[in-house]
């Protein structure tokens, strides 16, 4: 796959998200029918990026190395991932494991003291949860959040395609299940772009998981 095609990806999501950027105007002020308009445009773009980072991700899996291009893909990106300050809000690239396992509760005093430090972590984790439902962020900062994790892997993605090909490398599979992940129409977009990127990850994640059996 060429780097001159993932490059007109990057650049049209760039555009997308500038396009979005310059439209909404201030975010504490919207009204719910355009905070849930705004919201599944996000989804759409969210989802074409993570699908460039694929790319990128098989790219990497693909050549063998970390990343030869690193210096030159990254650029000026390169000098806010070393700047210090608040945690940057992330986008997640692969869907949570879903743990389905059997749940047991004792019913009575605990004994032992295994069941003892449980029944105390259960209630901490209870009294932590109840804490952060008071502290829930605005919707607007919650929004304000998401275009800013967009924007910082468009600006610097080959941080998460590293991430992304190792999670990959453990899980082959895990491929698979990104490539063919169901898409939200992105809006603004390039529809060609956005199609041969949905088009694209197929072959290699297909490939990638036949040599890896």
């Amino acid at each position: 796959m060429s780097l001159e095609f993932i490059s007109r990806l990057w650049s049209n999501a760039r555009e997308v998200l500038r396009r979005l950027r310059f439209s909404i105007g201030c975010l504490d002020v919207l009204d719910r029918k355009e905070s849930r308009d705004l919201r599944r445009w996000l989804t759409g773009i969210e989802g074409y990026v993570r699908r460039i980072v694929l790319l990128e991700a098989l790219n990497i899996l693909e050549r063998g190395s970390s990343d030869p291009h690193r210096s030159v893909r990254t650029g000026a990106g390169s000098a806010r991932l070393k700047t210090r300050g608040p945690r940057k809000p992330r986008l997640r690239l692969w869907p949570r494991a879903k743990h389905t396992g059997p749940r047991a509760r004792q019913l009575g005093t605990p004994l032992l003291v295994r069941d003892i430090w449980r029944e105390q972590r259960r209630a901490a984790l209870v009294a932590r949860l109840k804490a952060s439902r008071g502290r829930r962020r605005k919707a607007h900062v919650i929004l304000a959040d998401r275009m800013d994790a967009i924007e910082f892997i468009i600006e610097a993605p080959m941080r998460a395609a590293r991430r992304l090909a190792r999670k990959i490398k453990q899980s082959p599979r895990l491929a698979l299940k990104l490539a063919f992940a169901a898409s939200r129409p992105v809006r603004e977009g390039d529809e060609t772009l956005v199609r041969e990127a949905q088009n694209a990850a197929v072959p290699p994640a297909l490939a990638l998981v036949l040599n890896s059996s």
